[in-house]
Order: structure tokens, then sequence, then C-alpha cells
């Protein structure tokens, strides 16, 4: 397989999410992700911040995930880095990875799987 860009997987993975969530939703919520980097069948894309990663995965999982199976195949992985402080000019932004489909174990602490198990929707 060819070594594709960030930029291209994800441009691609784009077309897929347009047809599922309409203008609005995609000006919103996926315009302002940038694609960092593939690594093998893992996009790793930077979201703005905490609050837009938990959208993301509330609302968004089976597109995303619809997506990337697409565009990576069906071993295809989405990683976020969540920017957590946007920095200033002395200081890069400050960034959390995690996984995609994670659901109630994002922290993956420990402490998280019971409240994971208790608060299943």
């Amino acid at each position: 397989m060819m070594v594709a860009d960030c930029t291209t997987v994800w441009n691609d993975c784009l077309e897929t999410v347009k047809e599922s969530v309409g203008e609005e939703n995609f000006n919103t919520w996926f315009k302002p992700i940038i694609p960092l980097r593939v690594e093998g069948d893992v996009l790793a894309i930077q979201v703005p911040s905490q609050f837009f990663y938990e959208w993301l995965e509330d609302n968004y999982v089976p597109v995303l995930k619809k997506a990337i199976h697409n565009v990576l195949g069906p071993s295809g992985r989405l990683e976020y880095s969540v920017v957590v402080d946007s920095g200033n000019t002395q200081n890069p932004p400050l960034t959390v990875s995690y996984p995609n489909g994670m659901g109630g174990k994002r922290a993956g602490n420990g402490l998280d799987s019971e409240y994971a198990q208790s608060s299943n929707r």
C-alpha cells in the first residue's frame, strides 16, 4: 500500500463524514480538526479542546469509524490529540492523546471502570 500523507487520508475521511452529518455540524465539529500523522493504520488528529473531543466521542464515533475504515481499511483507527492548553509564543500547545471509541473508559486510570459500567446508557 502506498504511504499516504495524513492530510490526504483525513480529507478522504471528511468526504465520508460530510455525507453523514450535514453542513452545519461538519463546519462546527470537523473543519477545526487538524490531521497530525498516519502511522500504519492509525490516523492521529488534533482537536481544539477536551469538550470537543468528548462531543465527538459521544456523538460521532460510528461516523468516524466508518470513515476511517473506508479510507484505512477494517483495522484503521483514530487517535486524538487534545489541546488542553493552547500555549503562547514561548510555549507550544499542550496536548493529551486518546484512542477513538473508548466511551466511558477514556481516562483509563482504573477509577473509571466501575463508573463506566454503572453509567452505561
